[in-house]
């Protein structure tokens, strides 16, 4: 099947004490779209790839998401399905995250604006966990597969599930943190990647093989 890599990947996010002005806060504070992973993995981090944490007092807060980007403009039909593979570089326990539709602005230098740039109400795909050193392979739903056809920028950003996703409150001492590899990793397993299969039926009226074996009806083809 077709495997298309990011024209853009990184992540955004800030470190603040309200957790209500992360979640609708318009401008991160930190961001990078040179890194190779992710590698923050406590509240007050400045390079995690998905996070969502808090500290012991409930007076300190961290929110990151990573956002990828993909040309997808030669796509000309629907696809038949899609997957999109992610490299789980480290984690903390019982994280999860889901891939939705970004709505950050391409045509500029990525910037502070990426902050909260995608909507929660439109997941790409359902949520998983995470394992560190291995990969998540998401089954994009058709949303997403409607999405990508003649796009030059299908847009995702990957986001924490448990609070971010529906906009809960996070409890004191909490972290759910997932670093991710991104298209500038120097080992190439660790990149991210999008997987596309096309299909095209051909009607025939019959095929007839060696040893007297029939086939009519439809053949599809393709991957």
């Amino acid at each position: 099947m077709p495997i298309i890599s990011p024209s853009l990947d990184g992540f955004i996010g800030a470190n603040t004490n309200n957790w209500t002005t992360l979640l609708n806060g318009a401008s991160g504070k930190n961001l990078s779209t040179t890194a190779q992973t992710g590698t923050g993995t406590a509240q007050g981090s400045t390079a995690s790839s998905i996070i969502a944490a808090s500290n012991a007092g409930g007076t300190a807060f961290t929110h990151f998401h990573s956002f990828i980007n993909f040309d997808c403009s030669s796509i000309s039909s629907t696809p038949t399905s899609a997957t999109l593979t992610i490299y789980v570089d480290s984690c903390g326990v019982s994280s999860k995250y889901i891939p939705v539709r970004g709505t950050f602005d391409t045509s500029i230098t990525p910037n502070q604006d990426y902050f909260n740039d995608f909507n929660a109400n439109v997941p790409y795909s359902s949520l998983q966990g995470a394992t560190a050193g291995q990969s998540n392979t998401f089954t994009l739903n058709a949303t997403a597969l409607s999405d990508m056809v003649g796009n030059s920028d299908f847009k995702i950003m990957l986001i924490e599930s448990d609070y971010v996703l529906i906009q809960a409150n996070i409890p004191n001492n909490t972290v759910k943190v997932i670093n991710i590899g991104y298209s500038n990793s120097s080992t190439i397993s660790f990149r991210p990647f999008l997987e596309y299969g096309t299909g095209s039926a051909t009607n025939l009226n019959s095929i007839t093989l060696r040893n007297n074996i029939n086939i009519a009806g439809t053949v599809r083809f393709g991957s």
